[in-house]
């Protein structure tokens, strides 16, 4: 009778143990990385809802998220310190313990990620224009980025998704400005295809709309142009991740 009783509990704390293993296998650790747009910083100076909480509340939402870390999101953020970031293995306090940047890209089911536009838009605004040196400043700009993207697979092998250029409004007339932005994008496209990270466009979004990109002279998104930006991702991880 005795061996019977614990034959059953046995059995009993396996099922349960093998559920709560498959369980935690479905749940999401988010990990946030990037820059003012990655922040949620918005043309005014302060910081609203960004389109990376956005998506922690969607995940939340259909009870899937495990944690989510956006501690390493820094404005004014370019490729080269993000790089320096995770040589270094930056660390940061959640909850009174230790985060480090390797640690969680190694966690992470999902890695967001808004990088280069601060590098592109000071080479934009110290260069210039009619001089082709500026494809040179980009392949500059992207050559830094694929080391990055280099240094992500290293440590993350799930799903990483990146966010295209796009320009600001008062950009848009300028036909030099539209080549040089096509130009980046597609070199950005092509690393980011050859090293499997999901390629989202938000330009298409943005571009054209001052509701979802209001000042002229930034290329800082408004709330709605965040909510828009996220709804973007989500269509991206429908149809990768949650699939």
């Amino acid at each position: 009778m005795k061996l019977k009783t614990v034959l059953i509990g046995s059995i009993i704390v396996l099922t349960v143990f093998l559920i709560y293993l498959t369980t935690l296998d479905k749940l999401i650790f988010f990990l946030a990385l990037g820059d003012d747009l990655a922040s949620g910083k918005t043309p005014y100076g302060n910081r609203d809802t960004s389109y990376n909480e956005y998506l922690k509340y969607y995940i939340e939402e259909k009870n899937l998220l495990e944690k989510y870390i956006d501690g390493f999101i820094a404005e004014d953020y370019r490729t080269t310190d993000l790089i320096r970031d995770i040589e270094d293995n930056k660390k940061i306090m959640i909850e009174n313990k230790e985060q480090s940047i390797k640690n969680a890209l190694i966690k992470a089911d999902l890695v967001t990620l808004s990088i280069g536009m601060n590098d592109l838009y000071y080479k934009l605004n110290v260069a210039n224009l009619n001089n082709n040196e500026l494809y040179d400043h980009i392949d500059e700009i992207i050559e830094d980025i694929e080391k990055l993207f280099e240094l992500l697979r290293k440590y993350c092998k799930e799903d990483i998704i990146v966010t295209n250029f796009y320009r600001s409004t008062i950009l848009l007339e300028n036909d030099k400005m539209k080549e040089y932005f096509n130009y980046a994008n597609e070199k950005l496209k092509n690393i980011s295809e050859k090293y499997n990270i999901h390629y989202v466009e938000i330009d298409k979004i943005l571009e054209n709309n001052t509701k979802n990109l209001p000042m002229g002279t930034s290329f800082l998104p408004s709330r709605s142009g965040y909510e828009e930006i996220s709804k973007e991702i989500i269509k991206k991880i429908n149809s990768t991740l949650l699939k």
